[in-house]
């Protein structure tokens, strides 16, 4: 039997849907359990967005060290590392965790999902010089989408050494048969599913639907939690948008999966994404995706195809995209049909994580 450390968040820890990495790891560890391959997890799961205080990030990283090199010491030999890791401190703790593995002669793949990355290279030029040192210590760096690759190619890492990799659903997330379809007695719904905080887009998604309210008839529900709830509840209450507005704050599985099957399209207009699961999510319901053009979505949401992009997260650019489906509902079974396309043919578990896998053969 093969053995892998995964260092990502753990699904033993779940509790309500957390959020991208946490579904990333679901959909791997099905697939090592359908392959009986060995699969230890390291735990990064932060229960708490807001649990950012930086003795207690520095502790747990140091804690997590420690257990894999204990792990690598101790236990039966493994075959290789899989680090998920986002931008920030994160970045530096899992790449010092690449080197603890270099150190036993263990090949890494290090899985790049946070946006900011791109976002903090744009700013800081020592950034850059810092991600050129620590982005040759793994084996492989795997990121979603070309925007990668191109920082990559700029910060002139091997380009043997990075590659795209298409993400997953967990096996109880089926894609849908049917397109969805427009009828004619009924208002095209719109939904956001996501973290409740301003990087998210989620003030001006709101001043979006103020500018739509009185022309067109539509709903809207928001799904998440964060420190943006309360804003929310009252921003909807002061511009008297019950009604249009459904404000459902986090939910169980049962009720997302409810809310993806009985709406039409799917908006994020986040300013920074390595790549939202959301999307995943969406196409495989079937739900066309009014997105930025940020991280990796430019690679799988393609403009009037299967979706639309936005060039920028202000309102106005928001607003137009939506009006463009209210105008012309019937695009909406069109672009639908090509969402579940994208999802049969990019985001399939056994051939990704095939591929992943056989990076560390």
């Amino acid at each position: 039997m093969k053995r892998y450390i995964l260092i990502s968040a753990n699904p033993a820890e779940r509790k309500l849907h957390k959020g991208g990495v946490l579904t990333l790891s679901i959909g791997l560890l099905e697939y090592a359990q359908k392959k009986d391959i060995h699969v230890k997890v390291i735990n990064t799961l932060r229960k708490d967005i807001n649990d950012l205080n930086f003795i207690n990030t520095l502790y747990k990283g140091l804690s997590r060290c420690l257990i894999l090199i204990k792990e690598i010491i101790f236990s039966e030999k493994y075959n290789g590392i899989i680090i998920v890791s986002s931008a920030g401190f994160s970045l530096y703790e899992r790449s010092f965790q690449a080197l603890i593995a270099r150190v036993f002669h263990l090949k890494s793949i290090l899985i790049i999902v946070d946006g900011n990355l791109l976002r903090e290279s744009r700013c800081k030029k020592v950034e850059k010089i810092f991600h050129n040192l620590i982005f040759r210590i793994p084996t492989y760096i795997a990121s979603p989408g070309a925007k990668f690759n191109k920082y990559f190619n700029e910060i002139k890492l091997n380009p043997k050494k990075h590659f795209i990799l298409n993400f997953w659903l967990p096996n109880n997330f089926p894609i849908k048969n049917c397109p969805k379809e427009y009828k004619t007695d009924e208002s095209i719904k719109f939904l956001f599913v996501g973290w409740l905080i301003k990087e998210k887009g989620i003030i001006e998604l709101l001043n979006a639907i103020l500018l739509l309210k009185n022309e067109k008839r539509f709903e809207i529900e928001i799904i998440g939690g964060g420190p943006l709830e309360q804003f929310i509840a009252n921003f909807i209450h002061k511009n008297k948008l019950i009604g249009t507005v459904k404000f459902s704050g986090k939910v169980d599985d049962s009720t997302l999966r409810k809310a993806f099957e009985q709406s039409h399209i799917l908006v994020l207009p986040s300013m920074y994404e390595g790549f939202p699961m959301t999307i995943i999510e969406g196409f495989h319901y079937g739900l066309p995706v009014i997105s930025s053009n940020v991280g990796g979505i430019s690679s799988v949401v393609k403009d009037s195809i299967n979706g639309f992009i936005i060039d920028s997260v202000e309102p106005t650019s928001i607003y137009k995209a939506m009006k463009l489906y209210l105008d012309n509902p019937e695009i909406i079974e069109n672009h639908s049909r090509d969402a579940l396309f994208t999802a049969k043919v990019q985001f399939n578990q056994e051939e990704n994580c095939d591929f992943l896998f056989s990076k560390l053969a």
